[in-house]
């Protein structure tokens, strides 16, 4: 898939370009001195070859037989535990990262066979390496309150749902646009949602 600036012809500015080169240097430095890749450096070769980088499939689960979804970047084991790490590239928003990585512990334990008190989640920003990284220890976990948490979130899903055994949308109209045109600039939905969207609106 192309990068949305040559898709829709945005310019991109020498400014624009310096700004995406520290966001990946920073990303980089950031992957090498994080905890995780210490981990995978001191593995085993018997366990590296059990490593999970974006595993197969959808990322779908069943949670008390609601179909729910949820997937991490990497799965791996290090010293009996199983660590599922997703990486973040924006900024941190750990309230809904943290029922996100929560979501994976599970999808661990329905599509994986893991169970939560083998598992660490955890949630590390690329781009903020200022910012700690949110770690969920399984052995910790209420899992009956966060069976909750998950469900209220799958109803929120479905509420927008035309028809929840498709997972097919509700009309466009049934969504509310921004007036901020700001945020429309780099959108991956602009094509659908404006597209009269004019560069000179901003």
């Amino acid at each position: 898939k192309p990068l949305i600036e040559k898709r829709l012809g945005i310019p991109f500015a020498p400014e624009d370009r310096e700004k995406a080169h520290e966001q990946i240097r920073t990303s980089i430095g950031t992957f090498y001195g994080s905890r995780w890749l210490s981990m995978l450096q001191d593995s085993e070769p018997e366990a590296r070859r059990k490593w999970l980088i974006d595993p197969p499939g959808f990322g779908e689960f069943r949670l008390d037989g609601k179909k729910a979804y949820a997937k991490p970047d990497l799965v791996f084991s290090h010293d009996g535990r199983n660590y599922l790490v997703e990486w973040k590239s924006g900024k941190p928003h750990r309230e809904q990262n943290l029922t996100q990585v929560q979501a994976y512990m599970f999808y661990a334990k329905d599509i994986m066979g893991l169970d939560l008190e083998s598992t660490v989640g955890a949630v590390h920003y690329l781009t903020h390496p200022e910012e700690e990284p949110l770690v969920v220890d399984g052995r910790n976990l209420d899992s009956d309150e966060i069976k909750k948490t998950i469900k209220s979130e799958i109803r929120l899903i479905e509420s927008l749902c035309e028809d929840v055994a498709t997972n097919t949308p509700k009309p466009i109209g049934h969504f509310p646009k921004t007036d901020v045109d700001g945020y429309c600039r780099l959108c991956n939905y602009r094509e659908i949602c404006k597209p009269d969207f004019r560069e000179n609106n901003i």
